[in-house]
């Protein structure tokens, strides 16, 4: 390869001729004038968010209740609570490694804890099959915490995890996906009206459609292991939950 070539990036607008700056591990490019350099991250569609296109998955970050024409706000979600957001599978067996977060706002002293639950009888949140660790998030960005790594299968979460502990989804399966903060101020997650929200989980009843529920709890405890006292959320915003795929 010619030496120069290999420094340099030409875009077929122009053309310009852009010259190829430092680029670490883990970064997204971004241009600068006539440079292009590596750079953090800064929101969770910057690192890579889709809107479910099928079957463009791979190496995605899947938010499945998410609407095609939606537009992403941000939302001081309630503190001491746990929201869980429904996950639908639709594609052939599928795997994930991470579950990956934006905050947007930040405050000193925050923190906020990740999960996995699988749906009761009824279709609602039942048992917890995953934890993340306490989750430090006084300062903003994305998080991508691994299933591997960065928390604790339960024994619910057996049939759930391959050999190297990432989940496992087939077509028809749903889990719900779970964020929970404590009550240090009020720190935002990135978020997405309900109203907005497709597609919907339908309760056993069929009288109305939910794809979350809010439920009060003890920070210090950790996610409930099988939530009670669920509230339905027909109103306001879910925080942004992705399932990094494979």
């Amino acid at each position: 390869m010619n030496r120069e070539a290999a420094r340099k990036i030409r875009e077929t607008s122009g053309p310009t001729v852009l010259t190829m700056g430092a680029v670490a591990d883990g970064e997204v490019l971004a241009r600068s004038g006539s440079g292009v350099a590596g750079r953090t991250a800064t929101s969770i569609v910057d690192a890579g968010l889709t809107i479910p296109k099928r079957p463009e998955f791979t190496g995605k970050l899947v938010f499945w209740s998410a609407a095609i024409s939606a537009a992403f706000g941000t939302s001081a979600l309630q503190g001491v609570s746990v929201h869980y957001v429904w996950h639908p599978e639709d594609q052939p067996t599928t795997t994930y490694d991470a579950i990956v977060f934006e905050i947007a706002n930040s405050v000193a002293g925050a923190a906020c804890l990740v999960g996995l639950y699988a749906p009761g009888s009824d279709g609602r949140p039942a048992s917890l099959l995953w934890t993340s660790a306490s989750i430090d998030v006084s300062t903003l960005g994305v998080f991508t915490k691994t299933f591997a790594s960065d928390g604790t299968w339960q024994a619910a979460g057996a049939s759930y995890k391959d050999g190297s502990n990432r989940l496992v989804l087939r077509r028809g399966q749903a889990i719900y996906a779970a964020w929970a903060r404590n009550n240090t101020g009020a720190p935002s997650s990135r978020s997405l009206p309900i109203s907005s929200s497709k597609p919907l989980g339908i309760r056993a009843d069929l009288t109305a459609p939910y794809v979350a529920y809010r439920e009060i709890f003890t920070y210090a405890s950790g996610l409930p292991a099988t939530p009670s006292a669920l509230t339905e959320l027909s109103g306001g915003s879910i925080p942004v939950l992705a399932l990094r795929s494979l």
